[in-house]
């Protein structure tokens, strides 16, 4: 399903749905949809526990490194703005290496992709990354969803200048970047103004991934979009931002391999937003 930027939503959800700049990617009812809960079990059991299509363009002249630092804006409305948080732009940086160092590999070898930051196996906790298609353009995911929380838009957000310009070196570079959020997709206009509003977004050019039915989860919506885009970095608060099977680790020794995989890339923890402190008796909840 394609939306525009501010646009009223179609009833319908497809199964596989084709990416364009400034579009939304629901998950939808499909075989695919069984997938993370597959995986969460998969994890579980093995760590001794109870049980797009085409972009908007492809890799151009790529930014050599990260604009210089600007002053950091104050607060938003509904959430709390984390200071310019140096994982952000390492998470850019590692992101613009990665592109032009495979760019350069395609000039001797065009038959080879780059590694994808999802993981090849729904199970296995040995950190193997999935290969990209060579002709997927690049991507990375950013969770909107604060640790604990669901991503609140805020109303007249207060503009994001650090972030803002070191996301624009990723779209000089050609690379998508999409928005993730345990968000309905019924609140699609919110999200997009808060993103445009505060200069993360600000011509509404990117993919938000929403969620279309209760019982979906985010693991879906980034297995959805890595089929119409090679997904080279994640960045988010939580490890379960990377991948949900992290929720059903007991025993953190046992996806030591996994750990291998974040501050260096392709997973990176890193917040834009912390939620607000939990009203009296309203503790926050987990979500995924």
């Amino acid at each position: 399903m394609i939306l525009a930027a501010m646009g009223t939503l179609n009833a319908r959800a497809l199964a596989l749905v084709p990416v364009v700049a400034g579009g939304v990617m629901v998950a939808a009812s499909s075989d695919t949809d069984n997938e993370p809960a597959t995986a969460a079990a998969g994890a579980a059991r093995l760590a001794g526990r109870e049980p797009a299509a085409t972009a908007a363009s492809p890799v151009q002249a790529l930014a050599p490194s990260l604009p210089a630092s600007l002053p950091v804006a104050g607060p938003l409305a509904s959430l709390q703005l984390t200071s310019f948080d140096p994982d952000f732009a390492l998470m850019a940086q590692r992101t613009l290496d990665l592109v032009a160092a495979h760019q350069a590999a395609a000039a001797n070898d065009p038959e080879t992709g780059p590694m994808s930051a999802l993981l090849i196996d729904p199970v296995a906790l040995d950190g193997v990354r999935k290969p990209c298609l060579t002709e997927q353009s690049p991507a990375v995911v950013i969770d909107l969803d604060p640790e604990g929380a669901t991503f609140v838009p805020p109303t007249g957000p207060t503009p994001l200048p650090e972030h803002a310009a070191t996301l624009a070196s990723l779209r000089e570079a050609g690379i998508i970047i999409g928005w993730i959020s345990q968000n309905s997709i019924s609140v699609t206009g919110a999200v997009r103004n808060a993103l445009e509003q505060s200069g993360l977004d600000p011509q509404g050019q990117d993919v938000l991934l929403l969620i279309a039915q209760d019982d979906q989860r985010k693991q879906s919506l980034r297995e959805s979009f890595a089929r119409s885009a090679c997904i080279v970095a994640i960045a988010g608060d939580e490890r379960a931002d990377f991948d949900e099977r992290f929720r059903y680790l007991r025993d953190p020794s046992v996806g030591a391999k996994l750990e291998t995989l974040i501050g260096e890339g392709p997973w990176f923890l890193s917040a834009i937003f912390s939620p607000p402190p939990p009203a009296p008796g309203r503790p926050l909840h987990d979500h995924d």
